[in-house]
């Protein structure tokens, strides 16, 4: 955990340096570029079976979430463009809130069951602990 911490603040730095120097839509481009170069490898040693989603209604919802109006290609740009002019504080602290809002939007959205830890957890997040 601490290694990932690690990397998505790297990331962070990684993607705010490009976008003092880049337009944003440049900087997402690269990040995109550079993701596909590292599954490459992956899904080549692995198989594409091992990455065939087994509810496929699942993954048709979360990509019709992402195309609808281009709102993840906006919200990235938007993500990157933030990347350049706040704190790297905040954005580290914004980007370990993303997944506690990941899992209320699949509670409140998807019905996704939810545990009493789950909402602990969520509790904690938010209280900053």
């Amino acid at each position: 955990m601490s290694f990932s911490g690690f990397q998505f603040v790297l990331l962070n730095t990684l993607v705010r340096a490009l976008t003092l120097d880049m337009h944003p839509l440049q900087a997402q481009f690269l990040r995109y570029m550079f993701a596909v170069l590292v599954m490459v490898p992956l899904v080549l040693y692995a198989g594409a079976a091992a990455y065939t989603p087994q509810r496929i209604g699942g993954q048709l919802a979360r990509g019709a979430m992402h195309t609808v109006g281009l709102m993840h290609t906006v919200g990235l740009m938007l993500w990157f463009t933030a990347l350049s002019r706040i704190p790297m504080a905040d954005t580290t602290a914004i980007g370990f809130m993303s997944p506690i809002f990941i899992m209320l939007g699949a509670y409140l959205f998807f019905r996704e069951a939810m545990r009493w830890d789950r909402w602990a957890a969520a509790a904690i997040g938010f209280a900053g602990c």
